[in-house]
């Protein structure tokens, strides 16, 4: 990677090496870069002008760099297991369901710069509707929202007038990290829930 790095340096006089390095930092910080994104928008020019070296770059060092040209954003996912962050699994079930409202509203037609809005509110309602699960309480959920917007999933908007959470802003990198099965999961995990519900619901009826 050395070679490669002084080669791209001594073809490109627009890039230094204190450039090169602060742009895989950015992308590891934040997982993911936007184009429309100000405060990401220098480091995914780079990244994008010189994707071959930092897909090279990550890739030496466990990581899978993607691009989507359509959307316009870069970003990684771990290519080795030991490499995953391990979620709660609210947090996990949670990023289900936003997937959930990213795929209807692209079916709506409701998607802004690859970005689809959604109320807090919406998100619960369908954790709860689909899982059968309690939701969190409002200091656990806006814990929660934070840290799914610091891996790029989501922005978190303003609260409106007497509302207690806020809006959000679900961000294409949603598909990315959830893969082509992660609807088959959902469904199997909402289907397990039911049936432990109906067998709650039939003991106790059963109770004299």
């Amino acid at each position: 990677m050395l070679r490669d790095t002084r080669h791209l340096l001594e073809r490109h006089a627009d890039i230094d090496e204190d450039g090169l390095r602060q742009t895989a930092a950015q992308i590891l910080g934040r997982q993911f870069l936007y184009l429309n994104r100000a405060r990401d928008r220098e480091a995914y020019r780079v990244a994008i002008n010189h994707y071959d070296y930092f897909r090279n770059l990550f890739d030496a060092v466990g990581w899978s760099l993607h691009r989507d040209d359509d959307f316009g954003f870069v970003g990684v996912l771990p290519a080795e297991t030991e490499n995953f962050t391990r979620l709660k699994l609210v947090d996990t079930l949670l990023v289900f369901c936003l997937r959930l409202l990213y795929e209807e509203g692209m079916d709506r037609m409701e998607v802004q710069a690859g970005c689809v809005h959604a109320e807090t509110e919406v998100l619960l309602g369908r954790y709860e509707t689909l899982l059968k699960r309690k939701r969190p309480g409002l200091t656990d959920m806006r814990a929660i929202l934070a840290r799914l917007a610091r891996f790029g999933l989501i922005e978190i908007g303003e609260t409106d007038a007497g509302e207690l959470l806020p809006r959000l802003r679900i961000l294409p990198g949603i598909r990315l990290v959830t893969d082509s099965h992660v609807m088959e999961r959902l469904s199997a995990y909402q289907a397990e829930a039911a049936t432990e519900s109906d067998e709650m619901d039939g003991a106790e009826e059963a109770q004299p």
